[in-house]
């Protein structure tokens, strides 16, 4: 099983979408997790880009940064 965790504030889900890029996976559960359009996205805690390919066991969180207007 190559099991992903996507944490968006409350929402979250363990998907198997490794194999896909962050790019990929946003799009897709961008619904699904309400997952802010403006959301940094952070692996281990830890910014990375919408390239990076998701590892089976990695847990990825999108988060609205504090503070930020719009």
């Amino acid at each position: 099983m190559s099991s992903v965790q996507l944490i968006s504030g409350a929402n979250a889900e363990s998907a198997d979408v490794a194999g896909k890029t962050l790019a990929e996976v946003r799009q897709a559960y961008q619904d699904v997790l309400n997952i802010d359009p403006r959301a940094e996205v952070r692996l281990g805690g830890k910014p990375v880009g919408p390239d990076y390919v998701l590892q089976e066991g990695d847990q990825v969180e999108f988060i609205k940064v504090a503070g930020a207007k719009g």
